[in-house]
């Protein structure tokens, strides 16, 4: 007898704590929030399948968050790094990609194909070494010096020259057929944002010479 009143206390105390528990968890305010359902890189394309709802603690971060229900930011560009799991906040997802004050945007006739390249990514922008001088036979500014002493100086002016290091996708045409074209310079047009010296170096281009995009590493995320 004692025995089973000692087993019915047990089993009272195990309610009470669990009634306590749950009283608890349910007294805790959540939110339905949207979250990465992968890793998303950054510069790529958002699409709906990247995105999945999870109910999370309320706190000021959920002020900040994309809420369950609310428009899509499906076609946004991430501008960020984000993490699986991780909820999506403002800023994290862009219908356009920031172009620092310290830069302007060019539109350029991109001879290689442009598939590899993401908005929001960076690339560099390369032409051949005999086509980046000016109208005067200057180097333009964005462009690479050698030290004319050097015996590779000529060599390495003639492979190619460095015209934009960094340059910033602004906007891809969704259509490439992958062709390259040295006479016609390409028929892909993107649009880059880079400093006004590496823009001028980028317009004093001849028009008959190609400027090669060559993506940053990771920008085929």
């Amino acid at each position: 007898m004692f025995r089973l009143r000692r087993i019915a206390c047990a089993i009272c105390v195990g309610i009470v704590a669990w009634s306590v528990v749950h009283a608890i968890e349910s007294l805790q305010a959540t939110c339905t929030v949207m979250v990465a359902a992968q890793a998303i890189g950054i510069g790529d394309i958002v699409t709906d399948d990247m995105l999945r709802e999870d109910t999370m603690p309320q706190g000021d971060w959920s002020r900040h968050a994309l809420q369950a229900g609310e428009p899509s930011p499906h076609g946004g560009i991430a501008q960020m790094d984000i993490a699986q799991g991780e909820p999506i906040l403002d800023g994290m997802i862009s219908q356009s990609v920031t172009v620092a004050a310290d830069m302007t945007t060019v539109e350029v006739p991109v001879a290689s194909s442009v598939r590899q390249l993401r908005m929001g990514a960076t690339a560099s922008l390369v032409t051949g070494g005999e086509c980046a001088g000016t109208a005067d036979g200057e180097q333009p500014s964005g462009s690479e010096t050698s030290d004319p002493g050097s015996p590779e100086s000529d060599d390495t002016q003639m492979r190619h020259r460095m015209l934009a290091e960094s340059a910033l996708v602004i906007d891809v045409p969704e259509s490439d057929d992958g062709s390259t074209s040295a006479l016609n310079r390409g028929t892909s047009r993107v649009v880059f944002a880079m400093t006004a010296d590496e823009a001028l170096g980028v317009l004093a281009v001849d028009t008959t010479c190609p400027i090669v995009a060559v993506a940053a590493e990771g920008g085929e995320q």
